[in-house]
């Protein structure tokens, strides 16, 4: 780092490890008067992340952090440092009850901001190529409640098959409250490891997938009672920059994915923790499947549905929802 002028040649810089799990780390880097954050995945990995968030800090600088080096003999790179005071992660607002409302909207009037400042840009969409095959290799994993609920088997096809032909723009492929930092400023958008070069509503439907797994048990009842509302301000925010597409295709295919992707992590989960579902979490998974098995799907109907839920007392499991809910072959209930 010293080499490409990073940090300063007079003693050693300051370094703190902010996060480490299998297939990355990140630290903080202070030296010289200047902050910055290197981060490391698998050899390859790095270079396509470095290069795709480059290119989205020239179409949004304001929200995204810079790319300072690419560092491939550590596989990693160098990036601007977010002062937490100044913009920290949009879930921790929201676990300390902030209004969502608000912020939902901005959120979702920013992201297709971003959408639309990367649509048809040749350098992003050469940069982000290599990660097409692992974003869809990913998102098949969104599919596991499939195998509980052969009906959603022909839908989630018909998405993936609509979602991964598309070359409209940048999708982030992981976008979550966590990823996105607020604070006075734009929201800023962070990890990139999964973005690729395609459809714009993979990202819709996962921040709504994200906002669904919110309010799931055993969640707050107050989460439950305001995510209708966030989940209209977000998506009605967000479909006012469609131009690409008509804006009701683009809303039947996010909410498909959100409610998918909804089902399949939770199927995910109760297969890890190997625990027999709550009532109240069967009910939710109950009436998110029949949502989906029965069109037309908008959002006003989602809405519609979740309002309900979040009034309606626990009721005793109905048989014909649990295939959706049974641990997967090869768990038991604990």
């Amino acid at each position: 780092m010293r080499a490409r002028g990073l940090v300063g040649t007079d003693g050693d810089p300051a370094i703190q490890l902010l996060q480490s799990r299998g297939d990355k780390t990140i630290h903080l880097v202070e030296g010289t008067g200047r902050a910055l954050v290197v981060k490391q995945t698998f050899p390859g990995w790095s270079q396509v992340e470095a290069r795709i968030q480059a290119r989205m800090a020239v179409l949004a600088p304001r929200s995204v952090p810079a790319v300072l080096a690419e560092l491939p003999e550590i596989h990693g790179f160098a990036m601007a440092y977010v002062d937490p005071l100044q913009a920290s992660p949009w879930g921790q607002a929201m676990d300390l009850g902030e209004p969502e409302d608000a912020q939902a909207a901005r959120i979702g009037d920013w992201l297709g901001r971003l959408h639309l400042a990367t649509a048809g840009d040749p350098t992003l969409q050469r940069a982000a190529a290599p990660n097409r095959k692992r974003a869809k290799e990913d998102a098949s994993r969104l599919s596991l409640c499939c195998r509980q609920h052969p009906g959603l088997r022909p839908i989630w096809q018909r998405t993936m098959a609509e979602t991964f032909t598309r070359h409209v723009a940048l999708a982030h492929g992981d976008i979550n409250p966590t990823n996105i930092l607020v604070g006075d400023q734009p929201p800023v958008l962070i990890d990139f490891e999964l973005a690729w070069y395609g459809d714009p509503a993979f990202d819709c439907g996962l921040m709504i997938r994200s906002l669904l797994e919110r309010a799931m048990p055993p969640r707050r009842a107050a989460i439950r009672a305001r995510l209708p509302r966030t989940v209209r301000a977000f998506a009605t925010a967000w479909l006012r920059h469609v131009g690409w597409e008509p804006r009701l295709e683009a809303e039947d295919r996010a909410l498909r994915i959100a409610l998918v992707a909804t089902i399949g992590g939770y199927q995910e989960a109760l297969a890890r923790v190997r625990r027999r579902p709550s009532q109240r979490a069967v009910q939710d998974v109950a009436a998110l499947t029949d949502l989906l098995l029965s069109p037309p799907l908008t959002l006003d109907r989602m809405t519609d549905v979740l309002a309900a839920l979040a009034i309606a007392p626990p009721a005793d499991a109905d048989r014909s929802v649990q295939p959706v809910l049974q641990p997967v072959p090869g768990t038991h209930e604990g």
